[in-house]
This record gives C-alpha cells, structure tokens and sequence, in this order.
C-alpha cells in the first residue's frame, strides 16, 4: 500500500535540496567571476601577465625626487621604457574616466572596479594618438594610445628615454595634483600607490 501522505513531504524536501544545489552553484560561479579580475603589463610583450614585462622596462621608481614643476616633489608612478611610436594598452577591464589633451603630458586614465568593491585608477602619461573616449569600456586588448615618436621625445625635451609614465591610484579627488606636487610620501600616499606593489601583487611572479 502507497503511503499517499508521505509523497508531498518527499517532494518538499527534494525541491529545497534543489534549490539550495542551485544556490551553491550560483554563489560558487559569482564568487569565482569576482575573483578572476586580471591585470597586464600596459605593453604588448610577449607574457604581459608577468612581473617581468614591467621590471624589464623600470626607468623610475615610485617616490623619487623630481626637480620640474615644483622642485623635490616625489614621483607619483613608474617610467616604463618603450620604444617610439609603441601601442600602448589598458591593464585590464575599466572604463576610459578622463582624458587630458596637453602635449607633451597628454594622459588617458581608466577606472576600474575590484572585487571587493573598490575602486582604483590607472593613469597613462606621455601618449599620443589617443584612441579612445571618456565613458568608454576598455580591457587589456584595447589600445589606448601610442608613446612618442622620435621627433616628439626631442620636443618634449625630457632628457630620458622614451617611456610611459604610470601611475596607479586609489583615488583622483586631488585632480592630478599629486603627480607634481606632492612633497612627502604621506601626500602621495593619499591618492596614489607603488605600482612596483600593485603589479607584484596582481601580476605572476
């Protein structure tokens, strides 16, 4: 004889065992998207997710002493030698915040959001050839713009190698004003970050 009683309870329990399955999987696959952001070397080499492709091309560090504009005041990024006319692309997956036309100091800067929620900035200077627009969505494969030519570094008159000047910010409430007048890592630190540590923490070793 059918217990006709006990159906419904089976059938109760077997739908609240599916859905916490379903839920399991949700979580597991929204946990592991947050989780997977990468970022990239800002050049095309060939392993951009290694540490090496930015220690292969430090000129400058985060920090040092600089005498232009505001004389002693620290460097707000990295240089990073490339070679004329070279692409250059965003780190990851953002979208184009602001972008400031003013040779010899034309910048792109991309917002990004990270997993836990928090938002970062990387800043591109010494570009030409912008090839995107405020509001757009880039990622690593989106070529933002192209460092010097060889007639453009001589009229920039920097006395240093061709090189892209980045910098990676937790925040752009100061308007830029950090990359040329901070004059104690406290200042500094207050918007920007080491992007030797960013990238070591973000990029194979």
């Amino acid at each position: 004889m059918i217990d006709t009683h006990s159906q419904p309870i089976k059938k109760n329990r077997l739908q609240s065992l599916f859905f916490l399955l379903c839920c399991f999987v949700f979580c597991s696959v929204a946990g592991k998207g947050s989780a997977e952001q990468e970022f990239h070397s800002p050049f095309n080499d060939s392993n951009r997710t290694s540490f090496s492709s930015i220690q292969n091309r430090l000129i400058s560090l985060y920090g040092e002493y600089r005498k232009s504009y505001k004389p002693g005041h620290l460097h707000a990024g990295v240089d990073l030698k490339g070679s004329y006319n070279e692409t250059v692309f965003a780190i990851g997956t953002g979208q184009v915040h602001l972008i400031f036309h003013e040779f010899p100091h034309q910048t792109v800067v991309v917002k990004h959001q990270r997993p836990d929620g928090n938002l970062l900035f990387s800043v591109y200077t010494h570009v030409e050839d912008i090839q995107v627009d405020v509001g757009e969505w880039v990622d690593e494969r989106t070529p933002l713009a192209r460092l010097f030519s060889e007639d453009e570094l001589g009229r920039a008159n920097f006395g240093t190698p061709n090189h892209l000047h980045l910098e990676i910010r937790i925040s752009i409430a100061d308007e830029g004003r950090a990359s040329y007048a901070s004059m104690t890592r406290q200042e500094l630190n207050k918007f920007c970050m080491d992007p030797i540590k960013f990238f070591k923490s973000n990029l194979e070793k």
